[in-house]
């Protein structure tokens, strides 16, 4: 990222200069940013297909491209420069961040075959060789000075392979103890600034990994993986090594390496102790960095810095110790801390966290503390003769597409700080791990208890009184909407409403029979399928499906290339439309709409974003105006053609003028 965002002249001057410098970095550094700089125009229709292309051929979720397809509708006839995609795309809030794929295809666009594998091959070789790789400034006192870089900027297809280097000795283990060992100090540099909306910093000023040619002993990793492994996993992507030193780059690394040892942990069960351990480390991580002051939006570079310190020497208690003086003592309400979602749920004003609304809310003639009967001991004493089956690929799925900006669960952690594991495989693995052996319910006694713990969030009604809304952990969120959303039909049979809903929604295909008097089982995975939503076995089912094969396709493609429309006439359509339907208005998306300029232009994805219900259903206003206002009227009269004949319908029979009802 840092080489794209310099060929895109957006990185600050101090990070372009110690980049060039860099004793590994800098022997290629220029000759490759004058390369990109060679080729100045780029066209979105060919950057699609080649992303498109990428896709199917590697193990990325589409989803993670959504951003990337949906600025290709508003551009798909034109042209663009780096410099335009990287100020569209390369967000702050995301840490200046392109997704893999879409990386591969600019070097690859932007350098040609043979200069992007020589790029390749200097990366590769700098990863393999762990004493010759920066390892993002993690150094083990007492290790060999690299040889002096070379004068000059020779290009990097070009420059000699990095100097050799001493091996590097195995780092000592550290044991997890909860603040009663010192832990050495963690340097200040690592993943990407994505910690979260308010906290995250720009990469656009972060500088290389420091050289090996250091005059001081530097610090060593202050959580190092089991006994048996020497080494921790050095992230491979773009994305690590164009970390940063300080701020909310110092603490992306020590979020990540903090959640990586507690899952190792976990996941290794080398003693009930250290399991327990490990769960905690993983549970209580992002408390300890990211808490907040009541009141503040965000944290300060320094305040973060300060507390990554004292997460490296092992001061752990005193962390948690701020976190619990920041909680509001007296209130139940977090203003701002629960998602859109729950405004989605609700259109009720928050309560206020005094003592009448702390009162309301433990009424016991309202909310028993027990239940109104005893459970079944079946239910209770249930054993399921096999484990449940929880394939990483569903997993990994639901919490690339997990909304953003969802609530902080109880420990504190969001969909965003569980994200940054999903760079490296074997970070993915071991959560994986974790979460399937909680999917199964095998978990320590402790933990359990922890991950069952919700926040209340106070919501007044309109009538008078108050009601809870409850935002329970990210892991049960997790491991719930995975648990079914992509099994086969065996599982999906016995599921919850909403879990079968998901499910036919987003990974089944088309149904065998239609046994809905509307057109919702066709319109709505249309409309997913044109933001990329849909998996790839459900998609390739929609294409072969006798009922769909000769337009489904055309008309995806259709939505997904369709032009924006201006905020007023989407207003006004949402509003029609619902009327028409006797549905209630879309409040959140009219609410987050009237924010917008005039002048705005929407895409269909923001749309259907905001009107897709949480079982990933779109209500029948919803799909017209999706049709109608971006396929316009003309493919919504044809769609509507050629599904009217599959629509179920009841047939009644009539007898000496009365109406028989027909046999259930």
């Amino acid at each position: 990222m840092p080489l794209l965002l310099d060929a895109a002249g957006l990185l600050h001057a101090e990070a372009r200069a110690a980049w060039r410098a860099h004793p590994v970095f800098g022997r290629w550094w220029e000759g490759a940013v004058s390369a990109l700089l060679a080729r100045p125009f780029l066209t979105v229709r060919n950057l699609q297909t080649a992303v498109e292309h990428v896709l199917a051929t590697s193990g990325y979720a589409r989803p993670l491209l959504a951003p990337f397809f949906e600025w290709c509708i508003g551009h798909a006839a034109g042209i663009t420069s780096l410099l335009a995609l990287m100020q569209d795309l390369a967000r702050p809030a995301d840490g200046h961040y392109l997704p893999g794929p879409l990386q591969e295809v600019l070097l690859a666009t932007l350098l040609g075959k043979a200069e992007a594998l020589a790029l390749a091959r200097r990366l590769d070789e700098t990863q393999q060789d762990p004493a010759a790789a920066p390892r993002l400034g993690l150094h083990v006192a007492g290790e060999a000075k690299p040889d002096a870089p070379q004068s000059g900027n020779p290009s990097f297809a070009d420059s000699p392979p990095p100097p050799p280097h001493e091996p590097v000795p195995a780092r000592p283990r550290l044991h997890l103890h909860w603040g009663e060992e010192p832990v050495p100090r963690l340097p200040a540099g690592g993943g990407p600034p994505i910690l979260d909306g308010d906290t995250a910093q720009s990469v656009t000023g972060v500088s290389p990994p420091p050289g090996r040619n250091n005059t001081s002993p530097a610090p060593i990793d202050p959580i190092v993986p089991p006994a048996g492994r020497a080494n921790v996993s050095q992230p491979s992507t773009p994305r690590a090594a164009a970390a940063g030193e300080g701020g909310a780059a110092g603490g992306m690394l020590t979020l990540r390496t903090a959640l990586r040892a507690g899952l190792r942990l976990a996941a290794e069960r080398s003693s009930p102790e250290e399991e327990l351990k490990g769960w905690k480390l993983f549970m209580l991580a992002p408390r300890m960095l990211l808490h907040r002051e009541p009141g503040t939006a965000r944290i300060s570079p320094e305040e973060l810095q300060s507390r990554c310190d004292l997460f490296s020497q092992g001061l752990w208690q005193q962390l948690l110790q701020q976190a619990a003086r920041a909680a509001r003592a007296s209130a139940l309400v977090h203003i701002g801390e629960f998602s859109a979602v729950g405004h989605a749920l609700v259109s009720e004003p928050l309560a206020p966290g005094n003592e009448d609304t702390l009162q309301q809310l433990c009424d016991p003639a309202r909310r028993p503390n027990a239940p109104y009967a005893p459970i079944s001991p079946d239910v209770l004493n249930y054993k399921p003769a096999d484990a449940i089956a929880f394939p990483i690929t569903a997993f990994l799925a639901a919490l690339r597409t997990a909304r953003r900006g969802a609530a902080a669960c109880p420990s504190g952690m969001t969909n965003e700080h569980v994200r940054i594991l999903l760079d490296e495989v074997e970070d993915s693995q071991l959560l994986h791990n974790v979460a399937e052996r909680f999917a199964q319910a095998n978990v320590p006694p402790d933990a359990l208890a922890a991950l069952r713990v919700g926040r209340v969030v106070a919501l007044r009604k309109p009538g008078g009184g108050v009601r809870a809304l409850i935002v329970g952990d990210v892991l049960t969120r997790l491991v719930g909407e995975a648990v079914f959303a992509y099994l086969d039909d065996t599982y999906v049979v016995a599921a919850p409403e909403r879990i079968r809903e998901l499910y036919v929604w987003y990974g089944r295909g088309p149904p065998a029979e239609v046994r809905s008097p509307t057109n919702s089982w066709l319109y709505v995975p249309l409309l997913h399928a044109a933001l990329g939503a849909l998996t790839d076995g459900a998609l390739a089912q929609w294409r072969a499906d006798p009922r769909a094969a000769p337009w489904w396709e055309e008309a995806r493609r259709a939505l997904a290339a369709s032009a924006p429309v201006p905020v007023a006439a989407l207003t006004e359509a949402l509003i029609a439309a619902a009327i028409h339907n006797h549905e209630a208005l879309p409040e959140t998306a009219l609410a987050e709409a009237a924010t917008l300029p005039s002048s705005t232009l929407i895409h269909l994805g923001w749309v259907v974003r905001h009107l897709v219900g949480e079982d990933g259903y779109i209500t029948a206003a919803g799909q017209a105006v999706c049709l109608e206002t971006f396929g316009g009227a003309g493919l919504a009269t044809t769609l509507d053609r050629r599904s009217d004949i599959f629509r179920y319908a009841r047939r009644l029979t009539v007898t000496y003028g009365a109406i028989e009802p027909p046999p259930l």
